[in-house]
C-alpha cells in the first residue's frame, strides 16, 4: 500500500509543482508527451521537493499555475514550506510541455501564486 502512495504522490508531483523523473511523462492536452532525461542534480533536488507536498496539493498547484486555479490554505502551506526555489524549477521545467500559457505566463502566474499563498 505505501508503494502505490509513494508513487501516486510522485506522479501528482510532476504534474504539479516539480518532481519531473526519467521515466513518467506529462499529461498536455490529453497527449502524453514522455519527458526528456534531466541532469541528476536537477532530477535529485526536485525529488526532495516532492517530499513536502500531498498529491492533491500537487494537483491544485498544478492547476493553479497552467489552469486559474486557486489554491487551499493548507496547499499554500505546503507551497510555502517546499520553498521557492523548487516551485520555480518545477514551473521552469514543465512550461515548455503547456500549450497554454507561455513560458512567461506561466512563470508570471508561479509567481502571483506563491504572493498570494505568502499572504495567507
Amino acid at each position: 500500500m505505501a508503494g502505490i502512495e509513494i508513487q501516486s504522490f510522485k506522479i501528482n508531483l510532476l504534474l504539479v509543482s516539480g518532481l519531473l523523473m526519467l521515466t513518467l511523462v506529462l499529461v498536455v492536452a490529453e497527449d502524453l508527451v514522455p519527458l526528456p532525461p534531466l541532469p541528476k542534480e536537477t532530477h535529485d533536488f526536485l525529488e526532495n521537493c516532492g517530499t513536502k507536498l500531498k498529491p492533491n496539493c500537487g494537483e491544485e498547484i498544478k492547476a493553479g499555475v497552467y489552469q486559474d486555479g486557486k489554491l487551499s490554505n493548507e496547499c499554500c502551506k505546503q507551497l510555502l514550506d517546499e520553498g521557492r526555489a523548487c516551485h520555480d524549477k518545477f514551473i521552469e521545467i514543465t512550461a515548455p510541455y503547456y500549450p497554454e500559457p507561455s513560458r512567461s505566463e506561466a512563470s508570471a502566474e508561479g509567481a502571483q501564486i506563491w504572493i498570494d499563498c505568502s499572504a495567507v
